[in-house]
């Protein structure tokens, strides 16, 4: 970080123009964000003056639309669907996108998202399908 105040009237006039704002090669990775909750507030990025972007957790939409279950020992009966799934835990937290099969009490996956996800039966994992 700067240790001095950086005066932005001081700063030329073309770096002065782009100062909060997306590089073009940027652009789509912003549109991702904005689509999730994120959104800018006028803070820029101390390295490359471009827009920070921001939100609380529980405005993110992946995470608004996500469910909470205990991973079951035996898949539940259902249709198997790609999701976003991860382990509840902030420590050591791990994220697959796999198959998972669900009904209302319990979430089913395969070995491989088990041991990636390092859960046992009965750990809750979080979940997203995309619709």
């Amino acid at each position: 970080m700067p240790s001095h105040l950086i005066y932005l009237d001081l700063l030329p006039r073309e770096a002065r123009a782009v100062i909060g704002k997306t590089h073009p090669h940027g652009v789509n990775a912003l549109r991702l964000l904005e689509a999730e909750g994120l959104r800018y507030e006028r803070y820029v990025d101390i390295f490359d003056g471009g827009p920070l972007v921001s939100c609380g957790a529980d405005e993110v939409r992946t995470i608004r639309e996500s469910q909470v279950l205990p991973v079951a020992g035996t898949s539940p009966a259902g249709d198997r669907r790609r999701a976003l799934v991860s382990n509840d835990r902030i420590g050591d937290f791990r994220c697959v996108y796999t198959e998972l099969t669900h009904d209302e009490a319990e979430a089913g996956l395969d070995d491989d998202a088990w041991r990636a996800l390092d859960v046992r039966e009965g750990d809750p994992v979080r979940f997203w399908i995309k619709d």
